[in-house]
């Protein structure tokens, strides 16, 4: 989903970001057979060339700085060519959603952000435009913005107090939704699949054909049906519009 996407991204960083171009669950990155790859959770791209990697942390990652330098080398070696000049490289953001404070942070902070600065004065920044951000959902929300706290307490907690978590709720019951009929769907469509091998192709039929029914007849729409199942536009609206008329 792009708006949410771009939406949690711009309440994580505090910034304002031109339109998305690409949101890309589980991205692998891997240039030769003998790197060790990476799967991005979620990878993004905005009009700016801009990259984000989103990934949800639900346990510990002791190294969760390292694993951010990698992320951050392998994002860079995908946007880049042979010849291609340092200056062309894009500003990356490495972004852990986190249920529990990582150990590998001594201090208790709902978010932590870095940036490369110089040791001997902070206010020398080396202008590498990397940034990793690890959100704490459990951790403290003194000073924090009313947005972002709301945003962590639907992490935390499943609380939804607000406009974002009631969209991000809804959405993720879409998803389950439709996890749940596809898994239905393919369980019955694998019985269906061995009866059609035995050479009952118009039982297979039928049975596919029921089930589309009752599928539509409990409020599933034909782009749903078509989503969930894999079934034919064509096929899915012939067979709900006989259905109708069956009733008739």
């Amino acid at each position: 989903n792009h708006d949410l996407t771009k939406e949690i991204l711009e309440l994580i960083l505090n910034i304002k970001i031109s339109k998305l171009t690409a949101v890309v669950s589980q991205r692998s990155l891997k240039f030769t057979p003998f790197d060790h790859g990476v799967r991005l959770d979620v990878f993004v791209e905005d009009t700016n060339q801009v990259r984000y990697d989103i990934e949800m942390q639900t346990t510990d990652e002791p190294e969760i700085g390292k694993r951010s330098r990698y992320y951050h080398s392998m994002i860079d070696l995908d946007s880049i060519e042979s010849g291609t000049k340092y200056s062309d490289l894009k500003k990356s953001y490495v972004i852990f959603i986190c249920k529990n404070t990582p150990s590998a942070f001594k201090v208790n902070l709902p978010v932590y952000t870095f940036h490369s600065k110089c040791d001997e004065d902070e206010k020398v920044d080396l202008k590498d435009e990397q940034t990793t951000v690890v959100l704490n959902a459990s951790g403290p929300r003194e000073g924090l913005r009313p947005e972002l706290d709301h945003f962590l307490d639907y992490l935390s907690e499943n609380v939804v107090a607000d406009p974002l978590s009631t969209r991000l709720e809804a959405e993720v019951e879409s998803a389950r939704s439709s996890a749940i009929w596809r898994t239905e769907y393919m369980t019955f469509k694998m019985k269906l699949d061995e009866a059609y091998e035995s050479g009952v192709e118009e039982g297979v039929e039928k049975g596919i054909a029921r089930i589309i029914t009752y599928m539509y007849s409990q409020g599933k729409t034909v782009d749903e049906i078509v989503k969930d199942t894999g079934c034919a536009y064509e096929d899915v609206m012939r067979i709900t519009q006989e259905g109708n008329t069956s009733e008739e």
